[in-house]
């Protein structure tokens, strides 16, 4: 009997994602990866809200869709991907590793359960991870955030609707808080990176002091245009590095993240 050993061959078929250890390969299409293993649910469960010190549970169920069985490497298995802060390997949070050699029969599922202590605040990033015939799945492959409060008192904020004014008159004490803040988009830029993946960047003005400013950046392309009035959850950072360049007075969102609630009169 063969086993599915997702070749380099099979990778090449499909676009480009970056791997835990920061190199292009291949990408999967929607829910399953090129070798046929499929991700038919995943769930991570966790207090509301969510602070240091709690636990996040996370389960994951993969199921073989092919005709041939799927080998797991004996050395990594299976595992719950994770990043804190950002998604580098800098701040590997990885846990939780099974099912070592695990060989998967044609069209059998196998769920992985773990759990991890949040030690740190921010922004948390959780995937389905593994290693089979030495390459690693893709990175941050469907991925799911949770954000991890500092203090409830930090939790409370989060939930308040600021200003831009209000941000930028205290900006230390938002500084890398997760916040939800009203304005204008004066300009949106929509853009896409040299591999098509889709960007944004919104010059986001108090309403009632076009002197006062933010940027909102992040991955997708909100439903917003120019003058709309829109509300934007996410990071507040005083200084914003991106790439090699840092910005100031800044918040990381993303497409998801951003309403429109007025559109523009202009």
């Amino acid at each position: 009997m063969k086993t599915k050993l997702c070749s380099s061959a099979a990778l090449m078929a499909a676009a480009l994602v970056f791997l835990a250890g920061g190199f292009p390969i291949p990408a999967v299409l929607a829910d399953t990866f090129p070798c046929g293993l499929q991700v038919t649910d995943f769930e991570i469960k966790a207090d509301n809200p969510v602070l240091v010190g709690s636990t996040v549970k996370v389960e994951i169920t993969l199921k073989n869709v092919v005709s041939v069985p799927i080998r797991f490497s004996d050395e990594f298995g299976m595992f719950v991907g994770a990043r804190w802060k950002e998604l580098s390997n800098a701040n590997n949070k990885d846990f939780g590793q099974t099912n070592k050699g695990y060989v998967l029969a044609p069209g059998k599922s196998v769920t992985y359960q773990s759990s991890r202590t949040l030690d740190e605040a921010g922004n948390w990033w959780f995937w389905p991870a593994f290693n089979i015939n030495g390459q690693w799945g893709p990175f941050n492959w469907m991925g799911k955030t949770l954000y991890v409060h500092a203090s409830k008192a930090d939790a409370q904020l989060s939930g308040t609707t600021l200003t831009v004014g209000q941000i930028l008159a205290n900006s230390s004490l938002y500084d890398q808080k997760l916040v939800t803040v009203k304005g204008r988009a004066l300009i949106v830029r929509k853009k896409s990176s040299g591999d098509g993946q889709p960007w944004m960047l919104i010059s986001f003005f108090d309403m009632t002091n076009d002197k006062q400013v933010i940027n909102v950046f992040g991955p997708g392309h909100p439903d917003v245009d120019n003058g709309d009035i829109i509300q934007v959850i996410g990071i507040f950072k005083v200084k914003s590095l991106r790439g090699r360049y840092n910005f100031d007075n800044e918040i990381e969102s993303g497409s998801d993240k951003i309403v429109r609630l007025e559109k523009s009169k202009y």
